[in-house]
């Protein structure tokens, strides 16, 4: 299984209520129609000792290991959809645990 966490800012186009419902609803049509075996949205807040947060979103996915071709598809698209509305994405591809065999 690979995790991978997304990491976004809110739109400046968009209201923060509005950018938020949109979120939710593109991870639920990822969801819809690719089944992954978890996915979570989280709100991130004070990162900083000032307040400040660079990214106001956490997706997390967890894809599964084989036929995950239509996760990693639409994974793509989400990604793809955060760039055009300016939500700068950032992704990390977490690992096995340190010292957990390889399959």
């Amino acid at each position: 299984m690979a995790r991978v966490l997304l990491f976004c800012s809110r739109p400046a186009s968009l209201a923060p209520d509005e950018a938020e419902t949109w979120l939710h609803g593109a991870v639920e049509k990822l969801s819809a129609a690719a089944p992954a075996q978890a996915l979570t949205v989280a709100a991130l807040h004070e990162g900083n000792a000032d307040g400040a947060v660079e990214w106001d979103w956490l997706v997390e996915v967890d894809l599964p290991d084989h036929d995950g071709q239509d996760a990693r598809r639409g994974l793509s698209e989400l990604l793809l959809d955060l760039r055009l509305l300016g939500m700068q994405p950032s992704v990390v591809a977490v690992g096995r645990p340190i010292g957990t065999p390889a399959r």
